[in-house]
């Protein structure tokens, strides 16, 4: 890593600042992540092909007591072959054999990381990764126990456990299916196999025999598969988190992703708010939804490598060994998430932070999409150049009709980037009008400051039957030609306001708030329908607000 370090100091500006930040970050949060450093160097080890370790908690009952009779039964039935480490949450009571570890000790975590086979019937802790390679049975209850459903702990110790296993144990068909298809909806993603069993201590040999990779035969153990394989996958990373504008675009993104013939699944990591976790897991639709909790499990060098190297992806791009280093711990923290689950398509949505463009770079699926609604703008404030080139790594780029234009994506991004369709409710709805100076405004919104009175958006109310001009570029003769022939009033909109002033004295100039927020409220139909005609942009190729004014029926001149 020093060689790694000479070549960051080398290629990223105010390089030191940064590594104070990334130090200083790290050094007050100490305490929670020198708990992962050890753990962290031995993921780098070779897995152990003969090692198994059994995890169980006798106070959870006989799901609970599983594991113990799975090591007891590799014992009797394969003595030495095997190397078998236990671990008893609470008291120490084993019979003999096998090497004995506390939970969540180093000796726990040194087998965690290299055991081929892990069985275990309580959930692991969040920094658990299940590496390539690892088979993973989780013989617990709590998955099929409704109250788990409940807090943000409850939701990301579910994702957590199922999409990480490659076998979970049922009671029964009827359990498996309504906890998975109808409660967590996690069947459309998971791939992994339910074991369903009615009495899993006189099956003890066959589960053992199924994780060992020896599946013919089983009387007594069913194997399920509810994943319907035809069906292909999409994973949405969003932060959850976003401005009421971005959350419309986003909500109706989603109802349009259920139209599709494919599973979608949802991940966001903003869990602190607890109103906005209860909008994030609600819902009736068939969209998956998956929290997780947690910072990556990584040593401290590999944190300050990750802290100096987010936000410079021109650097990810263009250095082979700074890209294979990322890489490798963005694959980490996919399976610290995920396990081996794979996708079809990666759509980045309105994320806020950059770990979610990292993880889309090395997520197992075919096609990487960012829909930036959000993001290229506050990158830009920081260093638009930089984040300008690692755009380019995704292989579609869609834009909000909101931003005009296409120039902020850079050259080599051009031909892949596109404007969202336009997205607005298309309920009528009545919008509250007030009059001020003999004019008429319209009350886009209103909300109580901390003084308890009241501020209220306003917005210029066309005259009905008005004429709306896109003044996104100056007027050609033949725009110039049209307008001077129109009767009606005339509404401006665009940069280039003023140039059509010149020669339409009367014309009234709108401001932005119509194009950036108007469009995606409730009231929006209200106040467009009142233009009889629209006249594009001079030689435009991209106009969003055309597809808006003909949305509502607006005529184009």
């Amino acid at each position: 890593m020093r060689e790694m370090d000479r070549y960051l100091k080398e290629n990223i500006e105010d390089y030191e600042s940064v590594k104070r930040s990334a130090l200083k970050y790290i050094k007050e949060n100490g305490e929670e992540l020198k708990k992962r450093y050890p753990y962290s160097k031995e993921l780098e080890k070779d897995i152990q092909e003969n090692r198994i370790l059994f995890v169980w908690d006798s106070k959870t009952g006989k799901s609970g007591e599983l594991p113990h009779k799975m090591f007891q039964y590799v014992e009797h039935t394969y003595g030495k072959q095997y190397d078998c480490i236990c671990c008893q949450k609470g008291s120490m009571k084993l019979t003999s054999g096998g090497n004995s570890v506390k939970h969540d000790s180093p000796g726990f975590w040194e087998a965690a990381a290299s055991a081929a086979y892990i069985v275990s019937s309580i959930p692991f802790p969040v920094a658990f990764v299940k590496r390539k390679g690892q088979k993973y049975f989780y013989t617990g209850s709590q998955l099929w126990e409704k109250d788990n459903r409940m807090d943000v702990e409850g939701v990301s110790m579910l994702a957590r456990e199922i999409l990480k296993a490659d076998y979970i144990l049922a009671q029964d068909e009827k359990t498996a299916v309504k906890g998975l298809k109808e409660d967590t909806r996690l069947a459309g993603i998971y791939e992994g196999k339910v074991l369903v069993c009615q009495d899993p201590e006189h099956a003890v040999g066959e589960l053992t025999e199924l994780l060992l990779g020896k599946e013919d035969g089983s009387q007594k153990v069913s194997v399920l598969s509810l994943r319907e394989r035809a069906r292909k996958k999409l994973l949405v990373l969003t932060s959850w988190k976003d401005s009421r504008e971005h959350i419309f675009i986003t909500r109706q993104l989603l109802n349009r992703l259920q139209e599709k013939d494919m599973d979608t699944v949802i991940l966001s990591s903003w869990t602190a708010d607890e109103e906005e976790f209860r909008d994030f897991v609600s819902g009736e639709d068939a969209l998956v939804r998956v929290m997780y909790r947690g910072r990556m499990t990584m040593d401290e060098e590999d944190f300050l490598f990750y802290r100096c190297m987010e936000k410079n992806p021109d650097v990810y791009k263009s250095c082979a060994p700074a890209k294979e280093h990322m890489d490798l711990l963005m694959e980490r923290e996919w399976h610290r998430i995920w396990g081996s689950q794979t996708f079809d398509t990666c759509l980045v949505l309105g994320s806020q932070g950059y770990q979610q463009y990292y993880m889309a770079m090395t997520c197992p699926a075919k096609e990487k999409i960012l829909v930036d609604l959000d993001f290229l703008p506050v990158l830009k404030e920081k260093d638009s150049g930089k984040w300008i080139k690692g755009l380019s790594l995704f292989d579609q780029i869609f834009y909000p009709a909101v931003i005009p234009g296409t120039g902020g994506y850079g050259m080599e991004n051009q031909g892949k980037v596109r404007p969202l369709p336009v997205m607005i409710q298309q309920q009528q709805t009545n919008g509250e009008l007030v009059e001020l100076d003999g004019r008429k405004y319209l009350v886009c919104d209103s909300v109580k400051d901390k003084n308890n009175s009241m501020d209220v958006k306003l917005m210029l109310y066309p005259e009905d039957g008005s004429i709306l001009v896109n003044a996104d570029l100056a007027p050609d003769e033949v725009v110039k030609e049209k307008l001077n022939k129109v009767k009606g009033r005339i509404y401006l909109l665009g940069p280039c306001a003023q140039s059509y002033r010149l020669f339409l004295k009367d014309a009234i100039v709108l401001d932005e708030y119509v194009r950036n927020i108007l469009y995606l409220l409730p009231v929006a139909g209200f106040y467009w329908k009142q233009f009889k005609a629209y006249v594009p942009a001079a030689d435009t190729k991209s106009d969003p607000l055309g597809e808006i004014c003909r949305l509502f029926g607006v005529e184009t001149l």
